[in-house]
């Protein structure tokens, strides 16, 4: 995985804001984006979008 310690690391400072400060955003960008990847990913294995 491209980027893993890197997004790993952006995961749990989220979890802190989360914790600390109960404000959810970034935990929730995070996840938007995972799943955009995703999703990329199933669409061009599919063959219904080229890959980035």
């Amino acid at each position: 995985m491209v980027g893993g310690g890197k997004r790993r690391l952006s995961y749990y400072d989220a979890l802190d804001e989360v914790c600390v400060s109960a404000d959810y955003t970034a935990i929730t960008r995070l996840v938007a984006e995972a799943v955009e990847r995703s999703l990329v990913t199933y669409l061009s294995v599919r063959g219904l979008r080229s890959a980035p």
